[in-house]
């Protein structure tokens, strides 16, 4: 991961396409994945703008499980 670069990769809107079919392949939970990347670009300033937000809900619930 490191010697190929893959989370300053994530950083890029034209790596996301490749980077989520990838994931998609990890268990048939994912596989809706690889259908995703159209609709996140499509609605990516929403997103930009919601995440903050969302990330400290991410950071809550990850505390609450530990």
């Amino acid at each position: 991961m490191w010697r190929e670069q893959w989370i300053p990769s994530y950083a890029h809107a034209e790596t996301l396409q490749h980077v989520l079919s990838r994931m998609s392949t990890r268990s048939p939970r994912m596989a809706p994945l690889a259908d995703t990347a159209p609709v996140l670009l499509q609605h990516y300033d929403a997103f930009i703008d919601a995440f903050p937000a969302i990330y400290e809900q991410v950071l809550d619930a990850a505390k609450k499980k530990v």
